[in-house]
């Protein structure tokens, strides 16, 4: 009975428990658990009382500021890192274009060097022949000229060739019965035949063709010589510009200049229009330059032309007209004429300023007019 009251009890208890445990699955199932919001609201104040929530965000925020300084410190330095290659590919360009600027001007001034030396050893001899051929032309014009009528009827369109008939009259008067034409007696010009001095004259000519036969082309014309200066202006004009090297250039074009004028026989007479003659004329002209570029019309050519015209030629015409002028010669009139017209061609200025070349010339006719006896 016992072990069957057992039984019956361990079943009874087995199903009860069975039971119970069934209620409390359903119970489980079919009740949701539910969030206390007090509480929620409660563990919230606490954390805040404790000062947790604003330890966080001050953590927060400082790794925030501080990924923020990260950003701009890394875009700083690439910022940085961009300039300064910038700055070494510049500073590059700048040493090699320095170091093509300094050979440049190495060899520009290895050219004026030996350049300078030939001309030292053939510049003393166009001085002597230019004084010595200037002499027997002088010498040769006192010996062709003659006395002339005064007769002449003075008058003619041109205000400034009636101013000097006025001088002439007034000087010597129209009545005079014989008008002497003739230069004073030139000390240092012999009295030698015509014959003798035209040919001295020529041999002087020939020493000057012949002068430069010796020196390489570069050396030895201004056609040579004007390669290498247009080649330094084009490559590098603000050194151009600051080294003056236009008025160091008129220096060197000065010999063949004087050269090229005794070898044409050049007179006022002759070739009043003088543009088409001579070649340091034409060369420094033209349009474009020796290496075959555009930019030659930047080259400073009408400076350097008007200055070796004023410089040079026009002293030698004053030179001429002062010693030969013949107010009675209408040929003489006519060419005095072209030669004023030419010069102001070539040397007449763009603001305004009388034209000093012209003027020159004017004054010598005046004097020459004024002297005659």
């Amino acid at each position: 009975m016992s072990f069957l009251y057992n039984d019956a009890f361990a079943s009874d208890v087995q199903i009860n428990t069975i039971s119970l445990d069934s209620d409390s699955d359903e119970s489980l199932q079919h009740e949701p658990e539910t969030i206390d919001e007090s509480e929620e609201e409660w563990e919230f104040q606490q954390l805040r009382r404790a000062g947790v929530l604003d330890f966080i965000s001050t953590t927060i925020r400082k790794s925030l500021e501080h990924q923020n300084e990260e950003q701009t410190a890394r875009q700083q330095e690439e910022q940085s890192r961009t300039e300064l290659s910038h700055s070494l590919s510049s500073t590059r360009q700048t040493i090699e274009t320095t170091k093509e600027w300094y050979s440049d001007l190495k060899e520009f001034q290895d050219y004026l060097n030996a350049l300078t030396n030939c001309l030292d050893t053939k510049v003393p001899t166009v001085e002597q022949c230019e004084e010595e051929y200037f002499q027997l032309k002088r010498s040769l014009i006192k010996q062709k000229q003659v006395d002339l009528s005064a007769s002449h009827t003075l008058s003619n369109p041109d205000p400034f060739i009636n101013e000097l008939f006025t001088l002439y009259s007034q000087t010597r008067g129209i009545a005079s019965s014989q008008t002497n034409w003739a230069i004073d007696d030139d000390q240092s010009s012999p009295n030698l035949p015509l014959n003798v001095i035209e040919m001295k004259m020529e041999n002087i000519i020939s020493t000057l063709t012949n002068l430069f036969a010796d020196t390489k082309e570069s050396f030895s014309s201004i056609r040579g010589i004007l390669p290498t200066f247009i080649r330094f202006f084009n490559e590098h004009p603000a050194s151009f510009e600051e080294f003056s090297v236009e008025q160091h250039l008129l220096i060197f074009l000065a010999p063949f200049v004087r050269k090229e004028i005794i070898e044409k026989r050049w007179s006022v007479y002759s070739d009043p229009q003088f543009g088409g003659l001579f070649d340091w004329i034409l060369d420094l002209g033209d349009d474009e330059d020796f290496d075959g570029n555009d930019s030659h019309n930047l080259f400073p050519s009408s400076f350097l032309i008007s200055t070796l015209i004023e410089k040079i030629l026009v002293p030698i015409a004053c030179d001429e007209l002062m010693v030969s002028f013949d107010i009675s010669d209408d040929k003489h009139i006519s060419s005095v004429l072209l030669f004023l017209e030419e010069l102001d061609l070539f040397t007449q200025s763009d603001d305004g300023v009388p034209n000093q070349s012209t003027e020159q010339v004017r004054q010598a006719l005046r004097e020459r007019v004024q002297s005659i006896t």
